[in-house]
């Protein structure tokens, strides 16, 4: 995919703004690598999003990634690629956030141009995982692990979060109309919870 994107000179953005655009474009390929993973009809429309904002960025941003390695591979490596595609989005929303408000303290008419097309990638891909999370019922968890991965602790899916509040509060085995509820309103519960289910 080629999309153009020109302006009357070369951008002179900041190293700072460069390089956190850098973070959120490594992101959304990695987000685009997860969602290719998953057989859902759901995912196509954003991931044609994703592969679109990668096509101009990658015209226009240069540097270097400035979150450690092991945030990206943790992302890249998470289990579930539905919830991996997600926490990209959603960082990658983050990392551009940060690039506006760079972007924003700048003066020039390049740099103009390059503000918009950041900030209408943040736009994008702010509704893009809002949309994800809409979803996905393990969407209480998925800030948590988002913030254990850039804190360098062990990352968990949201669904062995789930198995394990499911423990503390029912020790015995999750009651039937707990799970129905629980699936009335998310869809079928992963067969782990369903294996806890008593009475």
């Amino acid at each position: 995919m080629q999309i153009l994107v020109s302006f009357s000179a070369p951008v002179r953005a900041s190293a700072a703004v460069q390089y956190a655009a850098y973070d959120a474009l490594e992101l959304l390929r990695i987000a685009d690598a997860q969602l290719g993973e998953v057989d859902a009809r759901n995912v196509l429309g954003i991931q044609s999003a994703v592969r679109v904002q990668v096509a101009i960025l990658e015209q226009i941003v240069t540097g270097a990634p400035t979150l450690p390695d092991r945030v990206f591979r943790t992302i890249a490596d998470h289990p579930d690629h539905y919830e991996g595609g997600l926490l990209a989005l959603m960082l990658a929303g983050q990392r551009f956030e940060e690039a506006c408000a760079l972007s924003a303290q700048l003066d020039g008419p390049d740099v103009d141009d390059f503000y918009s097309v950041l900030e209408s990638a943040r736009q994008t891909i702010e509704c893009c995982s809002s949309f994800l999370a809409g979803d996905h019922p393990g969407e209480a968890y998925v800030e948590r692990i988002l913030a254990d991965i850039l804190a360098g602790k062990p990352a968990q899916t949201s669904t062995e979060m789930m198995v394990a509040s499911a423990r503390r509060h029912y020790p015995h085995g999750i009651p039937a109309d707990v799970l129905a509820k629980h699936e009335a309103a998310w869809g079928p519960a992963s067969p782990l919870l369903r294996s806890m289910v008593v009475g």
